[in-house]
């Protein structure tokens, strides 16, 4: 049965009348003799909407009816009981692009130290207007929010200044290449710092997946508060103090606990030391360290496998499709 707000294309008159056996288009399968009549223009809509094969799912209805057949001739015997033209298949098949397979997932290595390579990009903007400006730390994926109203380049250095000014400055800084990141101030100000700037493709998601992976997370929190009744700028802190000192599901040790050698105190009752022997802190950091590389190979192996991932060699002048934006 067709969706009623599906695009059918319909006829911009109403026959007289017609008696005929019904081979029509639009027809999904074949129907036997039918009658229209100018006065009964109510059951000639009914009949389309009945009988009518989305103009959205065309593509997809012909796409699979020649999934095992690759010559055009196979296509026609293959649909012709659903009435389709000669001229309309030539052009749905021609014009028909299979999916392009996705290559296997590049993991990244975990830095040698806390706060060296930083990941920045932006959560929202939310029912309020506002957007976050989230900076995670590659190594304890401490994480570290500002709240904004404007996104410009002028915004965004200021608030980077006060984040660095906590933790001092990275090494490395990685963020998409779209704006405010691709402004040239905002690369002065890295390089009068001292930080490298590391740009990856922006819009894939995959590229900056640290920092995407806790922006569903932030998002989730901020619609549960909205939806409770409270104003989810509250209720930031609060997950803040939640998630820091909660273990990593892939390093296994908690963000706080690698960024600033001891964990941090929140409302659930504890019985460990809140200040850990310097063997306990060599411990967790090993550990860190020893899980980052087995669990990213995991998340590896199950994307790939998910995905059907396929080695794509692309050469320097072969012809490759871009989205247009």
């Amino acid at each position: 049965m067709a969706s009623p707000n599906a695009a059918v294309p319909v006829p911009s008159a109403i026959p007289t009348r017609i008696v005929k056996p019904c081979r029509c288009v639009i027809s999904r399968q074949p129907t036997e003799t039918c009658e229209w009549s100018a006065n009964t223009a109510d059951k000639y809509i009914n009949f389309i909407e009945s009988h009518a094969v989305p103009e959205s799912m065309a593509l997809e209805e012909i796409a699979a009816e020649t999934s095992t057949d690759s010559e055009l001739q196979g296509v026609i015997k293959t649909v012709q009981t659903g009435h389709w033209y000669e001229k309309m298949i030539q052009t749905a098949v021609s014009n028909y692009q299979a999916p392009q397979p996705k290559a296997p997932l590049i993991m990244t290595d975990m830095p040698s130290k806390p706060w060296s390579v930083v990941y920045a990009d932006f959560c929202g903007p939310f029912l309020t207007g506002e957007t976050v400006l989230v900076v995670i730390d590659g190594y304890s994926r401490h994480v570290e929010v500002e709240i904004m109203k404007s996104t410009t380049t002028t915004a965004v250095v200021s608030r980077l200044k006060k984040v660095f000014a906590r933790h001092d400055y990275p090494d490395e800084l990685t963020s998409d290449n779209g704006p405010p990141f691709n402004a040239a101030d905002f690369d002065a100000f890295l390089n009068q710092n001292g930080v490298r700037h590391r740009k990856i493709t922006p819009y894939w998601a995959q590229a900056n997946a640290e920092a995407g992976r806790f922006m569903r997370t932030l998002e989730k929190a901020a619609r549960a508060a909205h939806i409770e009744g409270r104003r989810w700028q509250d209720e930031l802190d609060t997950f803040l103090l939640n998630y820091r000192p909660t273990p990593h599901c892939t390093t296994g040790i908690s963000p706080a606990e690698l960024l600033f050698n001891r964990k941090i105190r929140n409302k659930l009752p504890s019985v460990d030391r809140l200040d850990p022997m310097p063997s306990d802190i060599e411990d967790s950091h090993e550990k860190a360290i020893n899980n980052d590389p087995k669990r990213k190979e995991k998340m590896k192996k199950y994307a790939d496998k998910r995905n059907h991932a396929k080695n794509i060699n692309l050469q320097i002048g072969d012809y490759v499709l871009v989205r247009q934006q």
